[in-house]
């Protein structure tokens, strides 16, 4: 394996080098070299994972202290198999989607090779140099020819959020790497600081960190903006696979180099997490714009899935392994699907705007009749993020709302009951609005009648677009149908972690069954969802007989029917907005002209909006104070030489006070 892993490292740096000097330039060798590359890595990734060992080398020691080592585990493995899965799709799909651009085509490979690099770090150097790399490669992706300013404004929100994160990020680590005598995530997993009032802090401050690479509720204001504005196959890679390096360092601190600890702690991420999930899907209803809407989603999905790890820290405090394994395999399973789903609509919203040129919900529609392929990939893709059976999004939330069950009534204190009671409840929550969210993409989009012409000159894209897109469709029904065998693969990793494989090793192939109790099949809800499906349209035949259409007079509402008569995506998610106005604090505005003294109107103007409330009520008076005490600052700064001598000498006499 550690051949194998050598041989992906260096085909991703040949795809860069060989776009960079446009040996080929017709080819897109870089993405195809990618592809192939990925191939090589699921292979390493899902070795490890089914044998449960670790894949250990050192890439460079330039100093003791600056060693680049390797080392890839089960949890690594599970991160690195996402990275490879959505980078093979993405890559495929990239060939047919994007325009040739020489910089952007070489530093796509180094993006993966870095998110690979974070799976497979072996001590804290590595990590955080194989991050910075994919925070600044990401960067460049974001920011394309940098011509437009909503590029430019994104992405240097991305830049300045994702370096502030990283620097609370390096203190977590550091913070435990001093705790345990060593920067080796290896020794630092088996020192595992207590739960004193450093670790605490450590956990603190990584959940701030890490969070938001996650795009955990408030730190999550960079990807709405960040997600969109790239390219489609980078879009599927940074909301599919980047996101969950934040989950993977969160977990390393957490679970590996943390002993059990204080019972805040799990009630911390389940807060955490069930506000973001909420949030995030409330938000991604408001939306218009497709791309927006899923990224808004990936919120949300990270949301569920740091109330799992939330869940397994306080069955973990409460010394109970098995359940607490349960939760954190909830966790991964939901991880992975969400991968797989989310690259899948984010190549999906590709191919419409390739061929409809629009990703605005409100101007679409009746895309079903010209892209036949491209919308039942999109249909799976969505019934699987609303978790519906029997698509793989169904298994992660089904294993998550028992394990917070079994927490509800574990006896494992009265405040972490009532979390995971409150937790919940905002999860069944968010599954319905989950459900009304992607009923609205998929109907604004693919359903109903054209609005503005935009279906009329549609047409499936080319095979390199759509083959992707039905592969990654039909991996999400397999991977729904098979979901024991994806719990079988992936319950070493919970087993590495809370010492407990938190699902019955027992049980029959084609069945889930947890350690804690509870079980399904994942092939007989498949049967009886099929068994099912036409019992309704069945009944309401054998009640009302046949549809009739017949037209009648006009002034008898009997016109033709028109497109604009249709729901918009707007419309649609009216009564939610009014609903949950307190939350949303919706804006509006109504302008109305009149015929001179008349009261009859003769024109009525209305617009409105869901403001970005954590972004304009939080983070824009922040960057105001920032701004306004760096120009304040600036004035220190004269040109003087000798103040700059006075500078450094008060600064010796500072530093000669304190060491004193």
């Amino acid at each position: 394996m550690e051949q194998l892993t050598v041989v992906a490292l260096i085909t991703l740096l040949a795809a860069s080098a060989v776009e960079l000097t446009a040996l080929i330039p017709r080819v897109r060798a870089g993405y195809w070299l990618t592809a192939a590359a990925a191939v090589v890595a699921l292979a390493v990734c899902a070795w490890l994972l089914a044998d449960g060992g670790a894949v250990a080398f050192d890439l460079w020691s330039p100093a003791p202290s600056m060693r680049l080592e390797w080392r890839m585990d089960g949890l690594g493995a599970l991160l690195g198999a996402v990275v490879a899965l959505v980078a093979l799709f993405a890559s495929v799909f990239a060939v047919g989607y994007s325009h040739p651009r020489r910089v952007d085509d070489a530093v796509y490979p180094l993006f993966v090779l870095s998110m690979f690099g974070v799976a497979g770090a072996g001590n804290v150097f590595t990590f955080f140099t194989m991050w910075e790399a994919m925070a600044l490669t990401s960067f460049l992706l974001v920011l394309g020819d940098g011509r437009s300013h909503t590029q430019q404004v994104a992405s240097l929100l991305y830049l300045g959020m994702t370096h502030v994160a990283t620097v609370l990020a390096v203190a977590s680590l550091l913070l435990l790497a001093d705790a345990a005598g060593s920067q080796e995530f290896q020794r630092m997993g088996l020192a595992q600081a207590g739960g004193s009032a450093r670790t605490s802090l450590a956990l603190s401050l990584a959940l701030v960190g890490f969070g938001t690479k996650a795009g955990l509720v408030p730190l999550h204001i960079w990807l709405p903006r960040a997600h969109p504005v790239a390219p489609s196959h980078v879009s599927a890679l940074m909301s599919a696979a980047m996101v969950a390096t934040g989950i993977y360092g969160l977990v390393r601190v957490a679970f590996e180099f943390t002993g059990p600890g204080e019972e805040w702690w799990g009630i911390m991420l389940m807060a955490a997490g069930a506000v973001t999930a909420v949030l995030g899907v409330l938000y991604a209803l408001m939306e218009k714009d497709m791309k927006r809407c899923l990224a808004y989603s990936t919120v949300e999905n990270m949301g569920i899935v740091t109330i799992a790890l939330g869940a397994a820290l306080s069955f973990r405090a409460a010394s109970l392994p098995g359940p607490a394994a349960a939760a954190l395999l909830a966790a991964f399973v939901h991880l992975a699907n969400h991968a797989v789903l989310k690259s899948l609509l984010f190549l999906g919203a590709g191919a419409v705007q390739h061929s409809a040129h629009s990703l605005d919900m409100d101007r679409l529609g009746g895309l079903l009749r010209a892209l036949p392929l491209t919308g039942v990939a999109m249909l799976a893709g969505s019934l699987g993020l609303a978790s519906v059976p029997p698509l793989n999004g169904f298994t992660g939330e089904w294993i998550l709302a028992r394990s917070l069950i079994s927490l509800a009534g574990s006896g494992a204190g009265i405040a972490t009951g009532l979390a995971a009671a409150g937790a919940l409840a905002l999860l069944a929550l968010t599954a319905g609005l989950a459900l009304a969210c992607f009923v609205r993409l998929f109907g604004m989009t693919f359903l109903g009648l054209p609005r503005g012409g935009t279906a009329d000159a549609c047409h499936e894209p080319s095979r390199l677009m759509t083959v992707p897109v039905l592969g990654l469709a039909a991996l999400a029904v397999a991977a729904g149908v098979g979901a024991a065998g994806l719990v079988r693969l992936l319950r070493g990793v919970p087993a590495s972690l809370a010492g407990s494989p938190g699902a019955d090793s027992g049980a029959a192939f084609h069945r889930v069954a947890l350690s804690g109790g509870g079980s399904f099949s994942p092939v007989v809800v498949a049967i009886a969802v099929l068994a099912l499906a036409a019992v309704p349209w069945l009944v309401l035949r054998a009640l009302f007989g046949a549809t009739r259409h017949s037209r009648g007079p006009v002034w008898a509402t009997g016109g033709a029917f028109a497109p604009g008569m249709q729901y918009t995506a707007t419309s649609l998610s009216k009564p939610v907005r009014l609903f949950f106005r307190r939350i949303l604090l919706p804006e509006r505005e109504i302008q109305v002209d009149y015929h001179g003294t008349s009261l009859l109107p003769r024109r009525v103007r209305y617009s409105g909006r869901v403001p970005a409330t954590f972004e304009e009520r939080v983070y824009a008076p922040l960057r105001s104070v920032a701004i306004f005490s760096a120009r304040r600052i600036r004035a220190l700064q004269n040109g003087s030489v000798e103040v700059y001598l006075l500078y450094i000498f008060v600064a010796l006499l500072a530093m000669l006070v304190v060491a004193r």
